[in-house]
């Protein structure tokens, strides 16, 4: 989206195409892939995009494009030779939070090719510890940082998801895409 004021691809892009033993992931939720699709696709660079399901997106992520514009986006990417790489994430227990993924999934899948997915990877809301802090601070009102919260390594997970809730997903996701391409993010 800031790629007009930016010129991220324009910079970023030779360099990588000159370094093919490093890897760029270039995570956006943008729909603006005009620039992007200038360039020849390479195969460091892999374009990575987050999803949540609908109910989800509409209630945490403002100002972000629809995910049908989003998945038309990647498709044009992926058509057009670019790797590109889905993050299920964050994960936020909710009702039907299962059932939610569930159609999440068949629409991504449906949009674009799993076999030629660079990688998809699932991983829960977490934030850094002091981030988190940082964050209750500035929005005390804000009812998702209000929830009751687990920390672990330095970072906070939101409770009352948990294990059961992830493997339920992660089953369904793994329906649509062979698991040498998955991860889970922890």
């Amino acid at each position: 989206a800031m790629e007009p004021v930016s010129g991220f691809c324009n910079s970023f892009i030779p360099f990588f195409a000159n370094r093919p033993e490093m890897t760029l992931e270039i995570r956006t939720k943008s729909t603006q892939v005009r620039k992007l699709l200038e360039f020849d696709p390479l195969p460091n660079c892999v374009v990575a995009m987050s999803f949540t399901p609908e109910a989800a997106a509409k209630r945490w992520e403002h100002r972000v494009p629809a995910i049908t514009k989003r998945l038309l986006a990647m498709r044009k990417l992926q058509q057009a030779g670019w790797p590109v790489a889905i993050r299920f994430e964050p994960v936020i227990a909710e009702p039907e939070v299962e059932n939610n993924y569930a159609r999440l999934f068949q629409q991504v899948f449906s949009t674009l090719n799993g076999e030629l997915m660079h990688s998809v990877s699932l991983g829960e809301f977490r934030l850094p510890t002091d981030f988190h802090k940082k964050m209750v601070k500035l929005y005390p009102e804000e009812g998702l940082l209000a929830r009751e919260t687990i920390c672990s390594d330095g970072m906070v997970s939101l409770a009352g998801g948990g294990a059961e809730m992830m493997q339920a997903i992660e089953s369904r996701l793994l329906t649509h895409v062979d698991s040498s391409r998955y991860y889970r993010c922890a």
